[in-house]
């Protein structure tokens, strides 16, 4: 898991600095976080755009895809005021 994320970072990173993504996916990306938690690990795309879902979905699925993730790992999309006050509940996901 831990080099699965690792790898995921690297490409990430690579990706947004080669500027691999179609310009509308670049200019809605501010920037990505890795989080090492102690019980998971985080990797955190920042969008400046919460309201267009299809862009969100296409940065997610793309990001998914690009990093070679297995099936089981989740990708969702969080509004950020929502995770700043810990107001999870099903309706703060988009599944990507």
């Amino acid at each position: 898991m831990e080099e699965e994320c690792g790898q995921a970072w690297l490409k990430s990173l690579v990706t947004l600095i080669s500027s691999q993504l179609d310009r509308e996916e670049m200019d809605a990306i501010n920037g990505i976080v890795l989080s090492v938690r102690e019980k998971h690990l985080r990797l955190n795309i920042w969008c400046a755009d919460s309201q267009d879902l299809a862009l969100l979905k296409s940065i997610g699925r793309r990001f998914k895809n690009m990093c070679g993730f297995h099936s089981k790992f989740e990708f969702k999309f969080m509004l950020h005021e929502k995770a700043l006050k810990h107001d999870l509940d099903n309706k703060s996901y988009v599944d990507i």
